[in-house]
């Protein structure tokens, strides 16, 4: 059957379906586990997208310990202390393969500071990351962002 098809018309199939194999969300189970050097409690929320207010998620839990929530690949958590004046924020990626829940281990929190929006004027789509510069890790911190939107 497809090989009737004009090669304009399957074009434009593949191209009004691509959308939702490349931005479908895919649901996972998330552990975050609390492996902060210092003996402090630490609570996880969800950012909405839409209006970057935030929602709990886990009740406080302490070092050594876990919670497990379902979420959404491409959804944004962020652990506070007691005090919310310490953070981290962490991004869901899609799971490994065999990979049944996603761990996160938060190992650190940093002070809060100034917020900064970065607007893509780039011809194609970017990723954004930090550097810890003390391990040389570079870790993702937003979505991929396409050409005229902002993070």
């Amino acid at each position: 059957m497809l090989s009737s098809l004009a090669p304009r018309r399957l074009f434009a199939i593949l191209l009004c379906a691509l959308p939702l194999c490349l931005f479908a969300e895919t649901k996972v189970s998330v552990r975050f586990t609390n492996a902060l050097k210092d003996d402090v409690a630490i609570s996880m929320y969800w950012r909405n997208p839409a209006d970057r207010n935030e929602k709990p998620v886990t009740h406080r839990f302490p070092r050594g310990a876990h919670e497990v929530v379902e979420a959404y690949t491409g959804h944004v958590f962020v652990a506070y202390d007691d005090t919310r004046e310490d953070f981290k924020e962490f991004y869901i990626d899609e799971p490994r393969a065999g990979e049944s829940v996603i761990d996160v281990v938060v190992t650190e929190l940093i002070k809060k500071t100034a917020i900064a929006r970065f607007i893509n004027h780039s011809p194609g789509s970017m990723e954004l990351f930090w550097k810890n510069e003390r391990t040389g890790e570079n870790i993702k911190v937003g979505p991929v962002i396409e050409k005229g939107h902002f993070f």
